[in-house]
């Protein structure tokens, strides 16, 4: 009775088929749309798919049949972020990109970095 089940035929399922290979790429590619999901830097609600292709390329005796997949993803891009850069060229005509606009007069004077206190200094006693 053993004899028998180890020559019965198994039959190919997704699991099997290409040796297990399209269930790994899915798992690997669903991977890539979980974290793109949590990127803040995409779309939120923008669809994303994966595509499993699997195909069939049949030999002229129409017994063997070699077996080719695929698994395709297409995700959210990145949000466009905008941002502006001023220019401004000092006396010497060196050109230099900047964050702020330069001729735009500060109301507030910016707060001055809090200094790191002064070590303790310790001297041996006499």
């Amino acid at each position: 009775m053993a004899d028998q089940q180890e020559n019965e035929p198994i039959p190919i399922n997704i699991g099997n088929i290409c040796e297990g290979a399209l269930v790994e790429a899915f798992e690997v590619e669903l991977a890539k749309v979980i974290k793109n999901i949590m990127d803040p830097n995409t779309e939120a609600k923008a669809k994303r798919s994966i595509t499993m292709t699997v195909d069939f390329h049949p030999k002229d005796d129409r017994v063997q049949i070699n077996v080719e997949s695929e698994v395709k993803t297409r995700l959210a891009g990145l949000v466009p972020a905008n941002s502006r850069i001023f220019v401004a060229k000092d006396a010497d005509g060196v050109l230099y990109a900047l964050d702020e606009d330069p001729r735009q007069m500060h109301i507030f004077t910016p707060a001055k970095p809090v200094e790191a206190p002064a070590p303790i200094v310790f001297s041996s006693a006499k």
